[in-house]
C-alpha cells in the first residue's frame, strides 16, 4: 500500500484503531501548520502594504486601492477545525 492510500485509509477509518488515529491526528496537525503558514504570510504582506501606502506622499490614494478588506485570510484548516477535532484533550 501507499504512503497516500494508507493515509486516505486512515482518514476514512472510524475505529479505535491507534494507528489510524496517529495517521490522522498527523495529517490534520500537517494541514493546520501549512495553513498558519500562508494565513501568516499572507497578513503579513498586508500589513506591509498598508504600511508603505501609509509612508506614501499620495497615501489616501494609495489605501483606496489597497481597499479596507480584512487584513488577514479565513481558511478552515486554520479556523479552528483542527482544535475543535483533536482539542478535546482537557489541556
Amino acid at each position: 500500500m501507499k504512503i497516500n492510500e494508507r493515509i486516505t485509509a486512515a482518514l476514512h477509518d472510524c475505529s479505535d484503531n491507534t494507528e489510524s488515529q496517529l495517521i490522522r491526528y498527523a495529517y490534520y496537525a500537517g494541514r493546520h501548520t501549512a495553513a498558519k503558514q500562508v494565513c501568516d504570510v499572507h497578513a503579513a504582506k498586508i500589513k506591509a502594504m498598508r504600511t508603505r501606502a501609509d509612508a506614501c506622499r499620495y497615501h489616501i490614494l494609495a489605501n483606496i486601492v489597497i481597499g479596507n478588506g480584512p487584513d488577514t485570510i479565513y481558511h478552515p484548516d486554520y479556523a479552528g477545525d483542527y482544535i475543535e477535532t483533536f482539542g478535546q484533550d482537557g489541556i
